[in-house]
């Protein structure tokens, strides 16, 4: 599998070398899946046929693209918590407009462990949110609210 982008997070060069890559340069990986708003869906069917790039080579462009953004595409409604408690959003419960579809991906094990720490730093929900939030912010812009 090639790599479209890097991956890493921003962090000091002792960070990077930290991150044990070995299976990876051999081909490793693993496979897990997320759960995407239709519309998203329909976005990453578009660009997979047009690009060849595979689902977790959009997501990782799609966060790498929405990074500076996350926080306010995972909650655009503010956030709480974060210190003493969870962080959570703040948003009125709605009915959901947008059905969700179950997507498999495949990447890098150190790929999975940056996706990891984005969600706890960020303090996303689960990938599935913090996946959705950034092919949201990807393919739509300002033009719709996130999730």
């Amino acid at each position: 599998m090639e790599r479209l982008a890097e991956t890493e997070p921003a962090g000091s060069q002792q960070d990077r070398e930290s991150i044990d890559r070995s299976s990876d340069l051999d081909g490793g990986g693993k496979s897990s899946s997320v759960r995407v708003p239709a519309r998203c869906h329909a976005k990453l069917e578009e660009m997979r046929a047009s690009t060849g790039m595979t689902n977790g080579q959009i997501f990782i462009v799609a966060i790498e693209e929405t990074h500076d953004r996350l926080p306010e595409l995972l909650y655009p409604g503010g956030r709480i918590g974060g210190g003493l408690f969870a962080a959570r959003g703040i948003r009125a419960k709605t009915s959901r407009d947008d059905s969700e579809t179950q997507v498999t991906y495949r990447l890098f094990h150190a790929d999975f462990d940056v996706i990891d720490h984005l969600v706890a730093e960020l303090g996303a929900k689960s990938r599935s949110h913090l996946i959705a939030a950034a092919l949201t912010g990807y393919f739509f812009k300002d033009d719709e609210p996130a999730i």
